[in-house]
């Protein structure tokens, strides 16, 4: 519990503005020559053209998250990622699901929106959980927690920064399956930027 509350007062600080780049562990990272905080930059609203189904990340080795919704139920629409497996396109929705917001994956297929215009994602840096601590479905605690912890030691890759949270991608041995979570930066130490 006080590993899980220090996570959280560590999220508050990577809030307050940025004043040294010395810390390679700062809620922050640089693309084009420029020094960013959040991610994604160009969320739209987009209707469904069929049942909701989703996942933790893109593509059908990621975990299930749940179906939801009917044809026509509109969401905001975050991000696009191939899957070259499948040879498909995923996006990363966002919705209001009981009382908590939720980010999730979909197929391109569910949704009324020209992929062109949607932004591509990317690994960012490679990292390790330095705390076990609850994820969440999006960047801070108004998103539905997940139920089990991402324990300490964990390693995978941070695919987007928002709001002093991360985007943490990691590998399940126990049920051989990818999963996308959302954590407080505090919780990660990456170091390594990820070179394509």
């Amino acid at each position: 519990m006080m590993k899980r509350l220090l996570c959280l007062m560590m999220a508050v600080l990577f809030l307050l503005p940025a004043v040294s780049l010395a810390d390679g562990n700062a809620a922050w990272y640089y693309e084009d020559g420029v020094y960013r905080t959040n991610t994604y930059l160009n969320p739209q609203k987009a209707p469904l053209k069929m049942r909701l189904a989703t996942r933790s990340g893109p593509s059908t080795n990621y975990d299930e998250l749940g179906s939801y919704f009917k044809k026509g139920h509109e969401l905001t629409v975050i991000s696009r990622a191939f899957d070259e497996r499948n040879g498909i396109w995923w996006l990363q929705v966002e919705f209001t699901y009981g009382s908590s917001l939720r980010r999730a994956y979909t197929g391109l297929k569910r949704v009324d929106i020209d992929i062109n215009t949607v932004q591509e994602d990317a690994a960012l840096y490679f990292a390790t959980v330095s705390a076990e601590t609850i994820p969440y479905y999006g960047p801070g605690t108004h998103y539905a927690p997940h139920k089990n912890p991402v324990e300490y030691g964990t390693e995978g890759m941070i695919y987007a920064f928002e709001n002093g949270w991360v985007q943490f991608e990691f590998y399940e041995e126990h049920n051989k399956r990818y999963r996308r979570v959302w954590m407080p930066a505090g919780c990660l130490r990456w170091t390594t930027h990820v070179t394509y």
